[in-house]
């Protein structure tokens, strides 16, 4: 626990340094893993690059319908591209205005829209406490898909609420993080 505290805190305070934190970091190797609040796990790692019509792009396995080839823009958007069909979709746009929808296309958000509602949000779970998270909510989702996503800079998803039908509802907090 202390070394990923350590850890955690080093990335952090780099943060400053930079223009623009990276909100979700592509680089091959990359592990992210998170338990749910009903006790399963979810793994999702950065497993390759590969270039598509002049853009690298890096895939992203574990999520539940399958692997995602995405890259992140000058902006610090994140696109998926799907080269089944030769086809670029937006899924995270981290410097949109707080409070301004943008359409987002991230499985399990069901077509709503997504909104940057904070840049400082407080995050308290298994790899401590922290007050400047980022969050993104999905308000057209109703009983059933992602609610609620929070990020940290150089960091990732660290939390993220799915409705899982009726009132119910799924939490995922990140537990381990391998970050290159």
């Amino acid at each position: 626990m202390f070394t990923r505290c350590c850890v955690l805190a080093s990335l952090v305070l780099i943060a400053p340094a930079f223009a623009q934190p990276d909100y979700l970091p592509l680089q091959e190797s990359n592990q992210w893993i998170y338990r749910s609040s009903a006790g399963t796990v979810m793994t999702l790692e950065v497993v390759r690059a590969a270039e598509f019509h002049g853009r690298l792009y890096y895939l992203l396995q574990g999520l539940p319908d399958g692997g995602h080839w995405l890259r992140r823009d000058q902006n610090g958007s994140v696109f998926a591209y799907e080269p089944d069909v030769d086809q670029e979709q937006l899924w995270y746009a981290f410097w949109n205005p707080v409070g301004e929808p943008y359409g987002a296309f991230l499985p399990g958000s069901n077509g709503s829209p997504a909104v940057v509602t904070s840049t400082k949000a407080i995050y308290w779970g298994p790899i401590g406490w922290f007050d400047w998270a980022l969050e993104i909510r999905y308000p057209g989702v109703f009983q059933v898909g992602i609610q609620r996503e929070l990020f940290l800079p150089y960091v990732g998803l660290v939390h993220r609420e799915e409705g899982a039908g009726g009132p119910a509802v799924l939490a995922w907090d990140l537990i381990y993080l391998r970050s290159g």
